[in-house]
């Protein structure tokens, strides 16, 4: 459900509290009330955010009935809000529990959920799986049609009423083992025990950003499996349009944040219930042009792999930004002539060049490589091929279709200087002396 308010805002100054001058023109926004309703996992709501979860071995299972008999049994206790106090937190009602069974003649694996709370497993479903399913490759569409998702009666803890009941969606991967090999566990059972979990319920809300309709899809930094609410402090988002993603897959927004949707920028304002308040701030502008500051940027760590935001790499420094890739044989070549530049600035804490690489995942061993044979000293970043048509990637944001480019920023994070092509290295480099007065 939408609301679409249109407001128009004039300023004004109350007399005796505050000296200003009038602002005549009245501003024209538009805003945006997003309702968001709780949802269970499906496969055509691949964007989700649902949050893995760790479950525990119970060591004494002499207090649960109906364990079935197999060649081995284990029994994982899952806390349905692991952040409660411990009075609270080891409650009955905050525990759900699991049983993980081996019958090696058959070659299967069953897994078993308290649903109901009642610590009897013999009135659940039994969920069965051969051990040969272990081949199929992690995370692919076959191995995702055997992993199961189901609710379970939980309860919600709410100091005012205490706990109150609640459905709670599960997700399991039985195939997952976190050590890796099964040389990683003390035994072969071990090993096969193991399972992946997560939460499988989410909030979502839909709403039309210039004509086209965008679904906003919520997850939550806290473990709190039960909440089924918007949190000002807790809620992420994810905007997807048109089955595109908007903005870097790791980097959901929140409150206070701003994002380009359907070239609109849209500031997420506040929450209120579960409602997500969205101002449209206008078109979005050309920030890819000679003379516009730097947008803000992500990239992602070569070491880590984790997003990185350059914006704060290249704060108050002289910056030349190469934009290359494994795949550009020009690219390579124009290596050596930013290599003198380095050699010749690598005392400046003012001064910074970095690499922006445009990357298959598969194929940073290969970037890494060529980085390390071409003796390149300066930082390295890389995004990936499937954002480069993204309006909130590196590339998308900065129309960067040509390889090699070179890119100029001064300290106040205007762009400069912008040329693409291996033939206009020495000339960037040139204009970057002249810039750094060196």
């Amino acid at each position: 459900m939408i609301h679409k308010l249109r407001v128009i805002i004039s300023f004004f100054c109350l007399m005796g509290m505050m000296s200003c001058s009038f602002i005549s023109a009245q501003i024209k926004s538009e805003k945006y009330i997003v309702l968001f309703e709780k949802k269970a996992y499906t496969k055509s709501d691949k964007y989700n955010s649902g949050s893995f979860l760790y479950a525990d071995r119970v060591t004494d299972i002499s207090s649960f009935k109906g364990i079935p008999q197999a060649d081995a049994i284990a029994v994982y206790v899952l806390l349905a809000n692991p952040t409660l106090p411990d009075g609270l937190k080891n409650a009955d009602e905050n525990k759900i529990h699991l049983c993980i069974s081996l019958d090696k003649k058959e070659g299967t694996k069953s897994i078993i959920a308290d649903c109901n709370g009642n610590k009897k497993f013999s009135d659940e479903k039994v969920y069965t799986f051969s051990l040969k399913d272990y081949n199929i490759p992690p995370f692919s569409e076959e191995q995702e049609q055997l992993c199961i998702r189901f609710s379970v009666n939980s309860f919600r803890y709410e100091p005012a009423t205490g706990f109150t009941p609640t459905e709670v969606y599960l997700y399991i991967n039985p195939f997952y083992h976190d050590l890796g090999d099964k040389e990683n566990y003390l035994t072969e059972d071990d090993y096969y025990l193991d399972f992946l979990i997560a939460s499988n319920n989410y909030m979502k809300g839909s709403v039309s950003i210039n004509d086209r309709l965008v679904d906003i899809y919520e997850g939550k930094s806290g473990r709190d499996i039960t909440v089924s609410h918007l949190d000002k402090k807790m809620s992420k988002f994810r905007f997807v349009s048109q089955e595109h993603l908007l903005g870097e897959p790791l980097l959901e927004k929140k409150i206070g944040d701003t994002l380009s949707v359907n070239n609109r920028m849209v500031f997420l304002e506040s929450i209120v219930g579960n409602n997500l308040y969205l101002e449209d701030l206008g078109a979005l502008t050309d920030s890819s042009r000679v003379g516009s500051c730097l947008p803000v940027l992500y990239s992602n760590s070569l070491s880590t792999g984790k997003p990185l935001c350059l914006n704060d790499l290249m704060k108050d420094k002289y910056v030349f930004i190469d934009f290359w890739g494994s795949w550009c044989g020009p690219c390579i070549e124009s290596l050596p002539e930013i290599k003198e530049l380095y050699d010749k600035i690598k005392g400046r804490e003012d001064v910074l060049i970095i690499g922006i690489a445009l990357e298959n995942e598969k194929d940073i061993e290969k970037l890494q490589g060529i980085i390390e044979q071409e003796n390149v000293r300066w930082p390295n970043v890389w995004n990936s091929y499937s954002t480069v048509k993204n309006l909130e990637s590196v590339h998308g944001k900065l129309k960067m279709e040509t390889f090699p480019t070179y890119m100029l920023i001064d300290k106040q994070g205007k762009i400069v200087y912008r040329e693409g092509s291996s033939f206009k290295t020495k000339e960037a480099i040139n204009v970057f002396l002249k810039l750094i007065k060196l």
